[in-house]
């Protein structure tokens, strides 16, 4: 079966990951955002990667870190799938 994820998740993903809650201060692992890297790695899509690459540029260390690792990680060769309502 062909694994499909819609832009849109991977933008909501993408959200959560830069997203400052309060109970996210106490979180020094930053451990959603970390979550948030592994997803749109498995994600694999051209997409994702440009995610990605925005969050290896975040100002934080720990999710600069998770985004290059998944970088790494992955090859981004699964195609994107187009929006449809």
């Amino acid at each position: 079966m062909k694994k499909k994820h819609s832009p849109k998740l991977i933008n909501c993903v993408y959200d959560l990951a830069v997203m400052e809650l309060d109970y996210m201060k106490e979180d020094e692992f930053f451990n959603i955002a970390r979550k948030c890297t592994y997803a749109l790695g498995y994600t694999n899509t051209p997409k994702a990667k440009e995610k990605l690459e925005l969050l290896a540029k975040n100002e934080n260390e720990l999710i600069r870190e998770y985004a290059i690792k998944q970088l790494n990680r992955h090859d981004f060769t699964d195609k994107d799938v187009e929006e449809q309502d």
